[in-house]
């Protein structure tokens, strides 16, 4: 009897003990209960069995944030274990499981030709003919049967027939060694050809680092909230504590260490900072009864796809050009059989190999940013830093102006207007000044930071209207009619603020990067 049959677990992936021999992957049947430790690639899919799971799904999704799995939820293969090791109860075989789809999917792709390989295959019964007709008229020509035979030697569909799928298959294979899973060559040549492109999930296009979007507190003071949070979170190993922690660190806030310190995973963390009791995690776990991403791999994926299509056009034309060439110095008397024989091999070892360089690293950088340009980046980095910290007070005093009494409500309402002219809008002008047009070079077309400038403009008209609202009131305050005003303009300025940093920081900042600074980006899937 088969010891672990019936739900007994199997030993450890990539673990053997004394007691069993590690099981190979074939073996695995649905059913079976395996132990995944940390680092370990789950194998197939399979349902979380007690302890809480820590996965990095970015190899399926493309989402580079952690995720957790309780107990009796799905799991597919080919995720990474990144938390403690956890029992998984086999659903399905390795052959049936979501990885081995892919590796599928990769294969497919691979055998598939695409249309310009299609069109590429029908131009290669064209020229068969033609070589017929050359060898024939430079035969009825010269009266020399030596002449038809070196035309028939030298001619090659090689390029035709080789050139282009290798392009394409070495377009495919490159993206797969960076992660991009293209489904076919069909998909890979369109992708070079896009200029347009429109996306429906949005969830796997972005980074995927977690940060903190906002923090709402019942008394509005959300610095204080986060502090304490943050504080509890030094010492808590759940996926999000470091984005709480490096959301306090950017607001200079000051963090105590703290004490009685208990963790329960995949729920949340409790204990004692400053003497006050705090929980942070789950809301029906901490409260019983109860200021939450980049397209670099997308960019890759066009740009191998777009090289591919062109190294595929150059060897077809190049290769072509050649035997045409050749065929007509043998029509000439120019070559003999055993040289067009020499020649016609070389052209076909040319044509195939700079359809290889689809394959080669780094071919597809993107362009550079200029000197500087990366300190210019940590700049504007460390500015919004410092002023989202602000920001969030504008929604702060949003959400208080009708807990205040008139003259407080105007207080805190001018008080934000100052802070948007003195210290918001110089920020954004230097934006327009000195990034803008950095990112400009790096992007190119036709004004492509047209959408921030208009965001720019946006910032700058809620300004003077919230201005001009402050003016119109008295030195006694807002009355209960001009609250309503007041709020909707400041809770544009939030929105407006929140979004803009971060489409900077996602889809600007990013290019300023040193090559080789930017943090890894995870698997997109295209086609």
């Amino acid at each position: 009897m088969d010891p672990w049959a019936g739900g007994g677990r199997r030993p450890g992936w990539g673990h053997a003990d004394l007691d069993h021999a590690e099981p190979a992957l074939g073996e695995v049947r649905p059913g079976d209960r395996l132990l995944v430790k940390p680092g370990e690639v789950v194998p197939v899919d399979g349902l979380v069995r007690g302890a809480t799971a820590v996965l990095d799904e970015s190899a399926l999704t493309g989402e580079a944030e952690l995720v957790e799995r309780c107990d009796g939820d799905q799991v597919r293969s080919g995720v990474v274990n990144a938390g403690s090791p956890f029992d998984l109860r086999a659903t399905t075989t390795a052959a049936d499981s979501t990885y081995a789809g892919i590796l599928r999917l990769v294969e497919q792709a691979q055998a598939s030709k695409a249309p310009f390989v299609r069109l590429a295959d029908r131009y290669a019964l064209a020229f068969v003919p033609l070589t017929l007709a050359v060898a024939g008229a430079a035969w009825a020509a010269s009266g020399e049967v030596v002449r038809a035979l070196a035309v028939l030697v030298v001619a090659t569909p090689c390029p035709l027939i080789l050139a282009a799928p290798v392009a394409i298959v070495s377009g495919i294979s490159r993206a797969a060694r960076r992660g991009i899973v293209v489904k076919s060559g069909g998909a890979l040549e369109r992708l070079g050809g896009a200029r347009v492109l429109l996306f429906d999930k949005t969830g796997t296009l972005t980074a995927g680092a977690p940060a903190v979007a906002e923090v709402d507190a019942v008394d509005g003071d959300g610095g204080e909230l986060l502090r304490l949070a943050a504080s509890l979170d030094q010492v808590s190993q759940h996926v999000l504590a470091g984005a709480i922690v490096r959301a306090a660190a950017d607001r200079r806030l000051p963090l105590d260490f703290p004490a009685e310190v208990v963790e329960e995973p995949g729920l949340g963390v409790r204990g004692r900072v400053g003497g006050r009791r705090v929980a942070v995690g789950k809301a029906a776990w901490a409260v019983p009864g109860q200021v939450v991403d980049r397209l670099d791999r997308l960019v890759e994926a066009i740009l191998v796809a777009r090289r591919s299509r062109r190294i595929a056009l150059q060897s077809v034309l190049a290769g072509m050009g050649l035997s045409l060439a050749a065929m007509a110095a043998a029509a000439a008397g120019l070559l003999t059989p055993v040289a067009g024989a020499l020649l016609q091999e070389a052209i076909d070892v040319a044509v195939i190999a700079n359809a290889l360089r689809a394959l080669r690293v780094g071919a597809v950088a993107r362009r550079r940013p200029r000197p500087g340009a990366a300190a210019l980046g940590e700049r504007f980095r460390a500015e919004h830093r410092e002023l989202l910290g602000v920001v969030d007070r504008v929604r702060a005093v949003a959400d208080r102006l009708d807990l205040l009494p008139p003259a407080e409500a105007l207080a805190e309402a001018a008080a934000v207007h100052r802070f948007l002219v003195d210290r918001l809008l110089p920020h954004e002008q230097a934006e327009d000044t000195l990034l803008y047009p950095l990112v400009a070079e790096l992007l190119g077309g036709d004004d492509p930071t047209a959408p921030m400038h208009r965001a720019h403009a946006e910032i700058i008209r809620l300004t003077r209207l919230l201005g001009g609202l402050l003016d119109d009131l008295g030195p006694a305050g807002p009355e209960p009619e001009d609250l309503a005003d007041l709020r909707r303009v400041l809770y544009g300025l939030h929105a407006i603020l929140r979004l803009h940093f971060a489409q900077e920081e996602e889809a600007y900042l990013s290019l300023l990067d040193e090559p080789g600074r930017a943090p890894a980006r995870e698997p997109l899937a295209t086609g």
